[in-house]
């Protein structure tokens, strides 16, 4: 959301019996007015009663900005929508024949503008503003104006509504207010300036141009969406960090083990794929060989589905978003996680080779020649435990008598889990190893596949860019209305 700056104000609740422009009605003489609110498109002509009755009389310098509800679709598809255009369109036709014939020639400076996405409610008279949930209409005195209406049943409108009166920073709040409507161009219409109706206007510019700013206002969501993913893109690089996470819990070094055992085991890289997972999956929680977990595809596939969902009114109306739509397959089909089956055999064979080279380094091919590899570290954590020690005695060459700490469980009496409890350090290193033949064997498919990525999300975001340079400007039929011309 855009700031608009910050506002002072007194917060006002209004329920049932209340007048909540009574303090503008007891107003004799407004300088500059402007009034913006939210009404039927079918009832303007009571409106505009309303206000002229009200506030418009004592006033010269007039903005109206009529945020229309109702607005009917371009296209009717079942008989109550035809019905409802119809209704609409006759409605819109008498108000600006009513428009025409009022005598609004005293008020100098009057501007009257139909908006077709406006929801906002304000009423500004000088220096007071109004601001809040109630519509500038009949409806703010419920029982007064309503039982005198005759074009339909009086009706109670007696809902909660919350109104922020101000007064320092009234006009400029108010013209801030008006400037974001009023550029907002598809959607707003002049209707009525210089004491003229616009002659040109009708019913279908309004349902139209309403139509088009729902197609445009999706396209360039999906062109903020599309900038995001090129971001994201460029930002994805082939990285092991993933690496960084192996570690092997207290009680998982057997199971651990294990696994490289089976590595090595193993005649072809085919065979003891599963079993390499596996041990992915043991050391570091994740299920394959994937990218930084910080940029990861899911994201590009998140926003690419989101833009894949984006078509309920485009598709209706723009055949382009046909071919961004294929765009988007193009790109979901080339992206996944680099794969061990898709390396060539020479590559496997090789795999193969320099697992079990650093398996045999450090004599993990079976569970006894791994302790006797590091037996050492067994005797030192075995010296340095005090909860697996005793204190003795010897005698040193000068004869003195002397305490020492000696073990009093020998190695092959510790549990296999006690032992590789105390080697994780070194199985950690192992494991890390081994992952790092497969990542790093993976890392021209992984670039291929980032390569393709990018191209094709840079295709998308040229064709947009195109389709949004020759379809972002007004149509003939959406062109302006110079009053001065008439």
């Amino acid at each position: 959301m855009k700031s608009l700056g910050n506002i002072e104000g007194e917060l006002l609740h209004r329920h049932f019996n209340d007048d909540t422009f009574e303090e503008f009605k007891l107003i004799n003489q407004i300088q500059n007015l402007v009034v913006i609110t939210y009404h039927p498109l079918n009832s303007l002509i009571n409106l505009m009663a309303f206000l002229k009755k009200n506030f418009m009389n004592k006033s010269q310098n007039i903005t109206l900005i009529f945020g229309l509800s109702n607005i009917p679709k371009a296209e009717a598809t079942s008989d109550y929508d035809v019905t409802t255009k119809l209704k609409c369109e006759k409605a819109f036709d008498n108000f600006l024949i009513y428009l025409a014939n009022l005598n609004l020639a005293k008020h100098q400076n009057l501007k009257i503008y139909l908006h077709t996405r406006c929801h906002i409610k304000a009423l500004c008279a000088d220096d007071m503003l109004y601001l809040g949930t109630q519509n500038v209409a009949d409806t703010s005195n419920s029982f007064m104006e309503n039982s005198r209406n005759y074009s339909y049943a009086p009706q109670i409108f007696n809902n909660h509504e919350l109104i922020l009166r101000i007064k320092k920073s009234a006009i400029v709040t108010i013209t801030k207010i008006g400037e974001q409507l009023l550029k907002d161009e598809f959607s707003n219409l002049l209707i009525y300036s210089n004491g003229k109706v616009n002659p040109k206007l009708n019913f279908n510019d309004i349902i139209s141009s309403y139509d088009k700013q729902i197609i445009l206002e999706e396209l360039k969501t999906i062109k903020t969406e599309i900038i995001q993913l090129k971001a994201l893109s460029n930002e994805i690089i082939y990285s092991s960090s993933i690496l960084e996470k192996v570690e092997i819990e207290t009680q998982q070094g057997n199971y651990a083990l294990e696994l490289i055992i089976q590595i090595y085991e193993g005649s072809s890289l085919d065979y003891i794929e599963s079993v390499i997972e596996d041990l992915l999956r043991t050391t570091t929680g994740e299920c394959n060989f994937q990218f930084c977990e910080q940029i990861s595809f899911r994201q590009i596939v998140d926003k690419l589905n989101l833009l894949s969902s984006l078509d309920t009114e485009v598709h209706v109306c723009c055949e382009f978003m046909d071919e961004i739509s294929s765009n988007i397959d193009d790109v979901l089909e080339c992206i996944e996680e680099p794969q061990i089956d898709n390396l060539s055999e020479e590559v496997k064979e090789d795999i193969t080779e320099q697992i079990k080279k650093i398996i045999e380094d450090s004599n993990a091919y079976n569970f006894k020649a791994f302790f006797d590899h590091h037996r050492d570290t067994l005797e030192n954590y075995l010296l340095l435990s005090p909860g697996e020690s005793s204190n003795e005695y010897y005698v040193d060459d000068d004869e003195e008598e002397k305490n020492c700490t000696l073990s009093i469980i020998p190695i092959h009496e510790m549990t296999t889990n006690k032992k590789l409890d105390v080697l994780t350090n070194e199985l950690n290193y192992l494991a890390k190893e081994i992952l790092s033949v497969i990542y790093n064997s993976l890392e021209p498919q992984a670039d291929e596949i980032i390569n393709r990525v990018k191209n094709e999300i840079e295709n998308i975001a040229d064709n947009l860019d195109k389709y949004l340079d020759e379809h972002i400007v007004i149509p003939d039929r959406f062109e302006r209305f110079d009053f001065d011309e008439v």
